[in-house]
């Protein structure tokens, strides 16, 4: 009884206090492991690789912690996304080195344009794919896309899609993402954008080829 009771008691709330809270960090931690094995193992399953390479690249986004507002969690389930894609435009399974540059140039263009790090993620590779463009040029994409997307007055996913497209009908004509980029521009600037913009660039090429014979 007395303040020493008074004192017993807040004690043991106290501990039991600290021992909730290391209860709700081991379930939050357990979870995130969970998260994360599955996150490697689509890594694995979408590039057929070992699942020690698949931790391995795991492991590099969660050493971002502190350094990035994506967790390692988000960049590694980001990347598996677009990981059996990525293998199929540079030929060989992404090494870790190869994977960190890539998400880097993804969530720089996520955070600059304000978009979720999986359209983000999702652009870079798919423009990659389309430009035949390697790891080492993720940056350069994400640049483009973000310089495109502001200039054109579209969203990057949008921007990004149209680029796909306009290149899927000229082909090797129209040009490096670069070049076709500032074509699209320098049209949307004249009021020319959507299916108009993609017969216009259509037909310029095609006037082009006809001078060149």
């Amino acid at each position: 009884s007395g303040l020493g009771g008074t004192l017993s008691h807040v004690g043991g709330y106290a501990l039991l206090g600290v021992a909730a809270g290391f209860g709700v960090a081991a379930v939050a931690g357990i979870k995130m492991a969970e998260g994360m094995q599955t996150a490697d193992a689509s890594i694995k399953s979408a590039t057929g690789s070992s699942m020690r390479s698949a931790e391995a690249i795991g492991n590099a986004f969660l050493g971002t912690a502190f350094k990035s507002v994506y967790g390692g969690k988000e960049l590694t389930t980001a990347y598996a996304g677009v990981a059996g894609q990525l293998k199929e435009t540079v030929g060989h399974v992404l090494s870790t080195g190869e994977a960190f540059h890539v998400m880097t140039a993804a969530q720089n263009l996520a955070e600059g344009a304000g978009i979720t790090l999986a359209g983000a993620t999702e652009t870079v590779s798919k423009t990659m794919q389309t430009f035949q463009l390697k790891t080492g040029e993720a940056s350069h994409a994400a640049d483009v896309l973000f310089e495109g997307a502001k200039a054109t007055g579209t969203s990057v996913e949008a921007f990004g899609q149209q680029l796909a497209k306009i290149h899927a009908k000229l082909g090797e004509t129209g040009g490096s993402v670069s070049d076709l980029t500032t074509t699209m521009v320098a049209l949307a600037n004249a009021g020319v954008t959507g299916r108009a913009q993609m017969t216009a660039m259509n037909s310029g090429m095609q006037t082009l080829q006809i001078g060149r014979a």
